[in-house]
């Protein structure tokens, strides 16, 4: 969070924020997020990974049903004493509903910020933008919703799911076919996570389900060492969550994305900056430097008060003005009458200045959208990252076997 506040302080600055006004006729540059990214992903973009680290609780179910069981300290004792057990069952089943219905509720904030959540991928370092597939993804999530619904439908008891034991089996393998068909066709790493996380909670539900009709020694493997986890969601989410590492890594060296270093004096050609051997003063004495056009983003820590009124901020993009006197720094004042304040520059090296000027706001535009599409994307990623640990990596395996069966 400290890296994104530094670079809102940078872009939000009294000089930065200048640039921006005087060139607010060109939106594709403009460093504002709404106007950049759209305020539409606000639910989905910022919520996408706390919104997975509440759909994974699905995986709680096996230590509620597990743990909680065991209301005299020893499930084996508690097996016996069957409408103990049966309401038990049924009172932590009635869970399961909630939990599909945040389920429901990330699929359709997914779903309604499709296309969003596509423009800022493209924006994305190449190591997480891979081609993302918007009409597959709203095909996966309808086929998600349906899912989860007739999960959702019999789970909410003992008896039903001893009822409809055959139709939960057929749709946990369906689940797990769609989860492999996902992995093998989205190449996409958000795109599959989004698709994936909410399948792998709907399956786990009723796959807990369906193998409680068994003994411990007789279920099926335990959920979190099933190919569908292990194989093809984990390794999936893995690979999302270090990309995100390693590129917020690197975007925390904020100064090497940053087009011109502060307290550097640039010239400019019209068409780039290049850098000089000159050193920064805060004004010149007549001599102590030619009169070329020279521009610099102003270093923090510095005020300049020799001129009443001219006080260039950190960040502020300035230019050297020539005059009798010496030579000053002045930022890229937007004049609000037409008519430009008298102080001492020349008009060569005001037009200058505001020719550099437009250039270097292209340059912060190109350098900040990406970080900023990271930022967007990835706010709560570590909260998500230690669900996964604690939800799909560290599982109760102890507990799945230990499960009283629905049957004794």
């Amino acid at each position: 969070m400290t890296v994104l506040i530094n670079r809102r302080k940078l872009i939000q600055g009294a000089g930065a924020t200048a640039l921006i006004a005087a060139f607010g006729q060109f939106p594709a540059f403009s460093l504002d997020l709404g106007s950049v990214f759209g305020t539409v992903l606000g639910a989905a973009g910022v919520g996408l990974f706390p919104g997975a680290a509440a759909a994974l609780g699905g995986f709680e179910l096996i230590k509620l049903l597990g743990n909680a069981a065991d209301l005299a300290g020893n499930a084996n004792n508690l097996v016996t004493q069957t409408q103990q057990l049966e309401a038990h069952f049924d009172s932590v089943l009635s869970q399961v509903s909630a939990t599909l219905a945040t389920v429901q509720s990330f699929v359709n904030d997914c779903d309604n910020a499709l296309h969003n959540i596509e423009n800022l991928i493209k924006q994305l370092p190449g190591t997480l933008a891979a081609a993302f597939n918007e009409l597959a993804a709203k095909t996966a999530f309808a086929r998600l919703r349906g899912d989860s619904a007739n999960m959702a439908a019999y789970l909410h008891s003992k008896g039903s799911i001893i009822a409809n034991h055959t139709q939960i089996q057929n749709l946990s393998e369906k689940i797990v076919n769609d989860i492999s068909a996902v992995d093998a066709l989205q190449q996409n790493t958000f795109q599959a996570v989004m698709q994936v996380v909410p399948a792998l909670t709907t399956w786990v539900q009723g796959y807990t389900a369906y193998n409680l009709l068994f003994t411990g020694d007789t279920r099926g493997i335990n959920p979190w060492d099933h190919q569908v986890v292990s194989a093809i969601g984990l390794p999936r989410i893995t690979a999302l969550v270090d990309g995100i590492k390693q590129q917020r890594q690197a975007a925390g060296n904020i100064d090497s994305y940053l087009p011109l270093d502060a307290g550097a004096l640039y010239t400019f050609d019209g068409a780039s900056f290049s850098k000089t051997n000159k050193i920064f003063a805060q004004q010149y004495q007549p001599g102590n430097i030619d009169n070329g056009f020279y521009f610099t983003i102003y270093p923090d820590g510095l005020t300049q008060s020799t001129i009443p009124g001219v006080t260039p901020e950190q960040g502020d993009f300035c230019y050297l003005s020539n005059s009798a006197y010496g030579r000053f720094w002045f930022p890229v004042i937007v004049p609000t009458t037409g008519v430009f304040a008298p102080y001492p520059y020349s008009a060569p090296e005001l037009v200058a200045g505001q020719r550099a000027s437009i250039a270097y706001q292209h340059l912060l535009s190109a350098a900040f959208k990406n970080l900023m599409a990271l930022d967007q994307l990835s706010q709560g990623w570590q909260i998500f990252d230690n669900a996964v640990k604690t939800k799909l990596v560290n599982g109760d395996r102890k507990t799945w076997t230990e499960l009283p069966s629905l049957k004794a």
